[in-house]
């Protein structure tokens, strides 16, 4: 046996008599324990990960009602809806909290004054890293992508009076990205508070053809001479999300993001769900938001829905 060879049987050796060595699996999770006492000259010192993955899905039929909508102002419509949600969430020791999320949402609408429409999709993606300093402080990093990878459409009134299609949205059209740097607190198993204290937000828009569609000057605070737009300013992140008997879940998302020259945006989505058993669950969902980029006015929209769901 080589040099390399015997080198290797002695890693090997080494790494097999090292003691204290565990491993758990669990259905949602994987936690490592790697006391290395026999590495280290005096005491143990454990090294503890611990790898959490979510998947949840649901197919539901539901009654939404639009308050002061930047489209169609005020409307009612019953919709079939799915929707996906996958997060990961990696902590070290204690002190190091990585968590992906990433939610799409999908589904077909129905208006009771006018059509039926397929509903484009709604994609967003969460990173958020979490370094501890003492307690329930925190090191926070922050970042958010918003986009649609489809195309959706408005109908609106022609100059002679018949309604036709007009693109509002599109691939990447708008793109919204949110990041911050700052301190967060953490409550568990209820709440994270974020504050970014140097945040900034990128608005990218791809599709030009959506200026002279809408015969809009400007898209979503973005210039028609322009690709996009890069705004500074200070940011807070809310989280609260909480079990109530095993049965109701809420969970709720803040952002706040406030240019040093403009008033400050608002996006807000609260859900409660109701499991009746393993695959029936209902869902009241409230989303709000405010930009003056698309309108003065806080826009609002509530949605009921019931139907089939699973999680992993």
């Amino acid at each position: 046996m080589g040099a390399r060879g015997r080198g290797v049987m002695i890693i090997l050796t080494c790494l097999w008599s090292a003691a204290g060595f565990s491993q758990n699996f669990h259905r949602l999770d994987s936690i490592f324990l790697v006391p290395v006492s026999r590495l280290a000259g005096s005491g143990a010192l454990p090294v503890a990960c611990r790898l959490v993955q979510e998947m949840d899905y649901s197919l539901t039929g539901s009654g939404m009602v639009w308050v002061n909508r930047q489209h169609d102002r005020n409307a009612v419509e019953l919709s079939l809806l799915q929707h996906a949600r996958f997060q990961s969430q990696f902590d070290l020791v204690r002190n190091l909290k990585i968590v992906h999320c990433y939610v799409s949402d999908l589904g077909v609408e129905y208006f009771f004054d006018s059509i039926s429409r397929f509903r484009p999709d709604e994609n967003s993606l969460e990173s958020r890293i979490e370094i501890c300093l003492s307690g329930k402080w925190n090191v926070t990093l922050f970042s958010r992508l918003s986009t649609r990878l489809s195309n959706d459409y408005v109908y609106q009134a022609s100059v002679s009076g018949t309604r036709c299609k007009v693109l509002s949205t599109s691939f990447l059209t708008p793109l919204t990205w949110t990041f911050s740097a700052g301190l967060g607190w953490t409550l568990p198993r209820y709440l994270t508070l974020g504050l970014g204290l140097s945040s900034a937000k990128l608005t990218y828009v791809r599709n030009r053809a959506v200026y002279d569609q809408l015969q809009v000057p400007v898209f979503c605070g973005v210039p028609k001479t322009k690709s996009h737009i890069f705004e500074y300013g200070v940011s807070m992140h809310l989280v609260v999300d909480h079990d109530f008997t095993g049965v109701i879940h809420w969970n709720c998302d803040l952002l706040l993001f406030k240019n040093y020259q403009k008033p400050v945006d608002l996006v807000m989505t609260s859900l409660v769900g109701i499991r009746f058993n393993r695959f029936l669950k209902a869902n009241l969902r409230t989303h709000l938001s405010y930009d003056t980029d698309l309108s003065r006015k806080l826009q609002m929209d509530n949605m009921i829905s019931a139907g089939f769901c699973f999680s992993l």
